[in-house]
């Protein structure tokens, strides 16, 4: 019996801090901001004590933050919710207080969001630019080259998010809030395509020594 409940208390903290994860992020829809939102995803079930911080990468500093204090995840897909954090106007939003109608989310260069779950920072993705999060460790980068129509939002009914899973690539097409993402496979044993990434474009001459770096690549 002693046996059991340790093994049903490792099980318990194993899912508190299971992989709950940003999702698809609206940072920049043309004409209005009350359009932005943040979907947070994971496996279903109940989540305590959760706090998304949106950071400003310029000086790491923190400009919104939004506490919520229990999030439920129902089985959606695949054994897998969704929660939207965004203003009223955006479909199938799960919260909406204190969220902005202008100037939402920030979309300098660069900015960034964090995920954290009982004060313990789970995620952190960066867009337009890299950064580092509030520990000091390069965020995942969502936007590796804004420069590439597949890497950039900007443009009507359009959102970058996910893949797959936490760590997949991200790519950039339709919102779907509250949603599974458009292409996207919740298999943690799915095979995604690599994205090659050589570093930024030159001009050379013929016969110039060029030298590639594919640090950037996943």
């Amino acid at each position: 019996n002693y046996m059991k409940k340790i093994i049903l208390f490792y099980l318990i903290n194993t899912f508190v801090f299971a992989q709950l994860f940003i999702n698809e992020i609206d940072y920049d829809q043309p004409g209005t901001d009350a359009g932005e939102f943040i979907e947070i995803s994971g496996p279903s079930g109940v989540y305590s004590n959760v706090l998304i911080r949106l950071m400003n990468g310029n000086n790491n500093s923190e400009y919104g933050s939004y506490q919520i204090s229990t999030l439920e995840l129902d089985d959606e897909n695949s054994g897998y919710g969704f929660f939207v954090i965004g203003s009223s106007v955006v479909s199938n939003v799960d919260y909406s207080s204190g969220f902005p109608s202008s100037n939402a989310i920030q979309n300098g260069e660069p900015d960034g969001i964090e995920l954290w779950l009982s004060g313990e920072l789970i995620d952190a993705v960066s867009y337009e630019g890299p950064m580092d999060d509030s520990n000091g460790n390069l965020m995942e980068e969502a936007t590796p080259n804004d420069d590439e129509d597949q890497y950039w939002e900007g443009g009507e009914g359009l959102s970058i998010g996910r893949i797959g899973l936490d760590g997949s690539p991200w790519g950039v097409s339709n919102s779907s809030p509250g949603s599974i993402n458009p292409g996207q496979i919740l298999d943690e044993n799915a095979d995604f395509p690599p994205v090659a990434n050589a570093g930024n474009d030159m001009v050379v001459n013929i016969g110039d020594v060029v030298t590639l770096d594919g640090s950037n690549s996943t």
